[in-house]
C-alpha cells in the first residue's frame, strides 16, 4: 500500500515537471527546516491554564493553537516551498523561456522584476507561478516590487494562484486569481493595489 502511495506522490511530482520527484521534494523541505527550525526557544509546557482556555473560548475567541498544530502547520510550509523550489526554473532555464541572457535575469531579480528565492546550496530559482510556456505573466513587473521584500515565499505564491473575490472577470463569469487575471489580459492595477497588503 505503502509504495502505491509512494508511487502516486512520484508520478504527481513528475507530472508537474519535478524531475528529481519525491527525492527533490524531500531534500529541499528538508533544506527548509534545517534553515528555519520550528522552535529558537523552547515551548513552555503550558502557556494558559485550562480556566483561561474556558474564558477565550466563551468570549469566542479561536483557539489557541498547540504544538500539534504548529508542527502540521510547519510541515505544509516546508512541503510547499520544498514543491517550489524542486519544480522552479534555475537562472539558464528563465533566460532560455525568455530569450534573454542570463544577465538580464539577474538584473530583474536585482530590481525586483522577477522573483527569486533561494533553493538549495543558497543558488537562487524563480517559483514557476510567475511563467507560462511563453515567458513571463504580464504585467508581473508592476506588482512584484509593490510585495514586501520580506513576504513568505509560499504567502507569495499563494497570493498569485489563489482565487479572488475582488477578481471576477465579467467575461469568464468567474473569480480569478491575480495570475489567471493578468493570463487574460485584464489590468495589473488591481492586483498591484492588493500586493501592498502582502
Amino acid at each position: 500500500m505503502v509504495v502505491n502511495m509512494s508511487r502516486n506522490a512520484e508520478d504527481i511530482f513528475l507530472g508537474m515537471g519535478i524531475a528529481g520527484g519525491v527525492a527533490a521534494v524531500t531534500n529541499a523541505a528538508a533544506e527548509f527546516i534545517r534553515v528555519h527550525p520550528l522552535y529558537i526557544v523552547p515551548p513552555s509546557s503550558q502557556d494558559i491554564s485550562e480556566n483561561e482556555l474556558k474564558v477565550l473560548e466563551e468570549g469566542g475567541f479561536p483557539p489557541v493553537i498547540g504544538d500539534a498544530s504548529l508542527s502540521d502547520n510547519m510541515a505544509i510550509i516546508a512541503g510547499e516551498v520544498g514543491v517550489m523550489i524542486a519544480g522552479a526554473m534555475s537562472q539558464s532555464q528563465a533566460a532560455q523561456l525568455m530569450g534573454v541572457d542570463e544577465s538580464r535575469i539577474r538584473q530583474r531579480i536585482s530590481h525586483g522584476t522577477l522573483y527569486a528565492m533561494k533553493g538549495n546550496h543558497n543558488k537562487k530559482v524563480l517559483p514557476r507561478f510567475q511563467f507560462m510556456d511563453t515567458g513571463v505573466i504580464p504585467g508581473l513587473e508592476k506588482i512584484l516590487p509593490a510585495i514586501n521584500k520580506d513576504a513568505h515565499p509560499v504567502a507569495v505564491q499563494r497570493f498569485f494562484v489563489t482565487a479572488n473575490d475582488d477578481l471576477y472577470s465579467n467575461e469568464l463569469k468567474t473569480n480569478l486569481s491575480p495570475r489567471d487575471w493578468l493570463i487574460s489580459a485584464h489590468s495589473p492595477d488591481p492586483i498591484q493595489c492588493m500586493a501592498t497588503d502582502l
